[in-house]
């Protein structure tokens, strides 16, 4: 349903016949529920069924018996979103382990989480001087969060009234909520906050022909936005009032600490207080990384929190326990010189953050998001790419509630790595209904659902 997978619309028609014959059993049955096909706009119908037949339409097959291999941080295998209740048996030609470690066991798979392995050997050579002071153990478990995050994407079960702190609540759930998964854990965190396997997330938009996956048999993600946003009013003490960004919270100073790196931090001047941040240039394409460091030096300092003055982008604006807020330049620069007047007039600046709300409907989306990196292929510009573009900017997933910088058990993060899963997920519902279909096919079934 949704996008016509032909442009016949005899050949619609039939295809909305053989889904409904499948269901109920007979052909001349199927012919006789269907009130009417919708074949042009979009591929759908309407028909006459019990209460039990619509919920099974509805539901569908959702990728049941399909294996979705995830390769990132590990997972979080007592999350909601890998619950096997109402799940099918793992399927037989599954072949590998649930391998155990320092804080996981072979208990800790079911028939949602079928597998999952932890690599470190290859790591050695190059990180033996940081595999001790590493933040998690040595096991399938994830302690990023990144992992559990993408793998919910894909196929997560579903979880009722799951948010971030009351924001983006509603029902979360993966591409194909009945496929399995196996993870394999070969990207590790170290005490600098990055990843070994940072550079697996390709967020170098929006210059053009910075797209990196460029080979023709990958099937190449771009992000997208959804037409969801989370605005936060930043009062000043003023009563200037900016809508930005998110998170909330009131406190009662505001000072400057350029890009909050450790040198231009002094704790006597900037405990209990408000930090105004900005961007460092050097950090193109990594925002997000970048606010958590600015948070996490911030708190070093025992600041209250912080406001991240940064260029356009469409991420959110993540950060640990303490208020934090993203703005654009101009904003912050209007920040600056308030701070600046009202420390001049011996006045104590102050900064007032409101609750965070949810807004659905006042964005124009789906768009291309600012990070995402774009084609054409500069070595082969005839080969078109991104492929497609998936939903990846300011999506709520599963977290690892261990996280050393945000911890809980959902977070809303951006990235390519948030949007490929959404099309893993896309991919096995294709492989239920299209068991013969080749890699290719699929690849070709997924640019023109």
């Amino acid at each position: 349903m949704g996008g016509r997978k032909h442009y016949d619309p005899n050949l619609v028609t039939n295809s909305h016949h053989e889904m409904l014959a499948k269901l109920l059993q007979s052909e001349e049955a199927a012919r006789n529920s269907i009130v009417y096909s919708y074949t042009h706009g979009f591929s759908g119908f309407a028909a006459t069924l019990t209460e039990s037949e619509a919920k099974q339409v509805a539901e569908g097959k959702e990728g049941e018996g399909v294996i979705i291999g995830v390769i990132d941080t590990g997972i979080w295998p007592e999350s909601k979103s890998f619950d096997d209740t109402g799940m099918g048996p793992v399927p037989t030609k599954w072949k590998g382990i649930c391998e155990e470690g320092t804080t996981f066991n072979a208990s800790n798979c079911n028939k949602k989480l079928i597998g999952a392995r932890w690599f470190l050997t290859g790591l050695k050579p190059n990180y033996s001087h940081i595999l001790g002071k590493t933040f998690e153990d040595l096991s399938p478990r994830d302690i990023y969060g990144d992992g559990t995050h993408t793998a919910s994407f894909a196929a997560g079960s579903l979880v009722q009234d799951a948010s971030l702190m009351g924001v983006a609540k509603g029902v979360a759930k993966g591409g194909a909520s009945r496929a399995h998964i196996a993870m394999y854990k070969v990207c590790r965190t170290t005490v600098n906050n990055g990843t070994v396997c940072q550079l697996a997330d390709i967020i170098k938009g929006p210059v053009a022909q910075s797209v990196d996956n460029t080979a023709p048999w990958m099937l190449t993600v771009g992000t997208s936005t959804i037409d969801r946003s989370f605005p936060t009013k930043v009062t000043l003490g003023n009563n200037a009032t900016y809508t930005w960004g998110q998170q909330c919270k009131v406190l009662p100073i505001g000072v400057l600490g350029k890009f909050c790196i450790p040198e231009t931090l002094d704790p006597k001047s900037f405990a209990g207080k408000v930090v105004l941040c900005y961007w460092n240039a050097t950090q193109q394409g990594y925002l997000t990384s970048a606010i958590r460091i600015a948070d996490g030096n911030v708190a070093k300092v025992n600041g209250a929190g912080v406001i991240f003055a940064q260029p356009p982008t469409n991420k959110l604006a993540s950060c640990g326990s303490r208020p934090c807020i993203a703005v654009s330049y101009v904003t912050g620069a209007k920040i600056y010189h308030y701070i600046q007047r009202a420390t001049r007039e011996g006045r104590s600046p102050t900064v007032t953050f409101s609750s965070s709300t949810t807004n659905v409907g006042n964005l124009v989306s789906p768009t291309i998001s600012y990070f995402s990196s774009r084609g054409p292929s500069s070595l082969s510009p005839a080969i078109l790419k991104p492929d497609i573009a998936a939903p990846g900017s300011n999506i709520l997933g599963a977290w690892s509630p261990a996280s050393p910088n945000l911890p809980g058990e959902y977070m809303i993060l951006s990235g390519t790595s948030t949007a490929g899963p959404h099309i893993s997920g896309i991919v096995a519902l294709l492989k239920v209904v299209h068991l013969d279909w080749s890699p290719v096919a699929i690849k070709s079934g997924n640019q023109h659902w």
